[in-house]
């Protein structure tokens, strides 16, 4: 189990994820396609991750390898823009904005990766951490 300390809380994460910004993360070793890792997340009480920020991006950046993509929530509309699974739109300059119909989105350490959504590749997942006062 992964604990953080702030001040009279205690920040649990389950074992295996990780903790940052009071938000817990899981990242895959594994292969599946992107409704298999959506249904992982799911069974997990969470969600693909979903990007707000750049400082965010780098923190979960550094902890990637980098010959690997991960599905995250991000996917193209019948419009072919990028939303998030929650249905808003990319509101950030974090990705590049163009994408086809049908395809999903997945990134890596070097590039962001537009390809069917059937193809294995990892995931992260990501939820809100557990407070715990003290």
């Amino acid at each position: 189990m992964e604990v953080a300390d702030y001040s009279k809380n205690l920040i649990v994460c389950p074992n295996q994820w990780l903790i940052y910004n009071q938000r817990c993360y899981f990242i895959s070793e594994e292969k599946r396609t992107r409704d298999q890792s959506w249904q992982y997340c799911k069974s997990q009480g969470a969600a693909l991750l979903t990007i707000n920020d750049k400082k965010e991006l780098d923190v979960i950046t550094a902890l990637l390898d980098k010959n690997s993509y991960y599905w995250i929530g991000l996917s193209c509309s019948m419009e072919s823009t990028l939303i998030w699974d929650d249905k808003t739109p990319l509101q950030t300059n974090l990705f590049y904005k163009y994408c086809y119909t049908e395809y999903c989105f997945a990134f890596g350490l070097y590039s962001e990766y537009k390809h069917s959504c059937y193809q294995s590749e990892r995931w992260i997942c990501e939820k809100a951490s557990t407070q715990i006062q003290i």
